[in-house]
């Protein structure tokens, strides 16, 4: 049984501190300001850190405790409450602010400033209302920050991880980084060398990317933020093919390393994410517990994705968390899911869709 109480209190003095410093992002806030931000939220998730962490400790499987994965916020204002809340009992989203501090520190090069604080702004003001209008539904937690004390050793595992991928999938692979530099010099040398089979697999923007060559699809991922004209003045292409292609490898392989040491079902709805959880899935697939979390992941995507253009304006939010509350949805899929194959990764997308439609059914037309 997790005790929610010492939590939901964290959760409420967050609130406090955020509301507190709101005022900052509507009057562009400077550089110093934004840094002594930064570091009062920094104090404040150490200062709490035996209570997350003896709350993360004592969740198990069946507890059916879920995070946003691979999103930097819930997006209120786009309906994303809807499609998280039937994904697990408990929803925790990782604090926006914590993953935003690297946009701003002095070794982020070619950030768009700019573009940054409008983005901050936007989180900052969901995280407040998400925890303001749904305190007994969602918390945030600093979950990118649970390993900070062997943060070297993680980031250096996830990028060797992530390194092994993207050789992989090269008609023929480099053992090293160094290697991979000195035998590629442009992007289009990357993409004739990449598996035909795998080149339609690397997206990084939307399932459109399949349809312009690599070189735009990074030219248009990294124009979210950073300026690719000032990065190539102080990288080569191969150093930004790598940087584009393994934050997604080593996100993936970061959401996997959360998942499994807290034992939480990831919630995906973005589907450059949910890509490169399928691409590299095979190599989880006879952990059973591994398997158990992600097929919550692999419902609850679909029902993102089937209901993306639903109007959830219609609905409302308490009377529709009745209905998929407590992961009640996603548990009878895979139930119902058992009886033809042993998970559902094994069952066909339309044949599993057919069964969430049948199990949402509730929802007006």
């Amino acid at each position: 049984m997790i005790e929610m109480k010492p939590i939901r209190r964290v959760q409420e003095q967050y609130l406090h501190l955020l509301k507190g410093y709101y005022a900052l992002f509507t009057n562009n806030a400077s550089d110093i300001q934004l840094a002594y931000f930064f570091e009062e939220v920094s104090t404040f998730w150490r200062k709490n850190y035996e209570i997350i962490n003896f709350f993360l400790n004592k969740i198990t499987i069946d507890d059916k405790c879920s995070f946003l994965a691979g999103a930097m916020y819930i997006d209120l204002a786009h309906y994303g409450h809807y499609e998280f809340a039937p994904c697990g009992k408990y929803h925790i989203f990782t604090d926006p602010v914590t993953k935003m501090r690297t946009f701003f520190s002095r070794r982020a090069t070619g950030v768009n400033k700019l573009r940054a604080k409008e983005y901050l702004n936007k989180v900052v003001l969901d995280c407040i209302n998400v925890l303001s209008s749904y305190p007994d539904i969602f918390m945030v937690l600093p979950l990118d920050e649970i390993f900070s004390e062997d943060q070297d050793k993680r980031m250096e595992f996830l990028k060797d991880k992530s390194f092994a991928f993207i050789s992989s999938l090269f008609t023929n692979p480099c053992e090293t980084e160094e290697e991979f530099l000195d035998k590629y010099h442009s992007f289009n040398e990357i993409e004739k060398d990449i598996k035909p089979e795998l080149i339609k697999k690397i997206i990084l923007n939307d399932r459109n990317d399949i349809n312009i060559s690599l070189q735009e699809r990074i030219e248009k991922n990294l124009d979210n933020v950073l300026k690719l004209d000032v990065l190539k003045k102080s990288m080569s292409e191969a150093e930004i093919f790598l940087m584009a292609i393994g934050q997604y490898f080593m996100q993936i392989m970061d959401i996997i390393l959360i998942s499994y040491s807290y034992k939480l079902i990831p919630f995906i709805r973005s589907e450059v994410v949910f890509n490169y959880l399928v691409l590299t899935y095979p190599i989880f697939s006879e952990d059973k517990d591994i398997v158990r979390l992600l097929e919550q992941t692999l419902v609850a995507y679909l029902f993102v994705k089937i209901h993306e253009n639903y109007d959830f304006s219609k609905v409302d939010f308490y009377s529709y968390y009745e209905n998929v509350s407590e992961n009640r949805i996603i548990e009878t899929v895979i139930e119902k899911s058992r009886i033809r194959v042993k998970n559902v990764f094994e069952l066909k997308v339309s044949e599993l869709a057919a069964i969430l439609k049948e199990e949402c059914s509730f929802l007006p037309t």
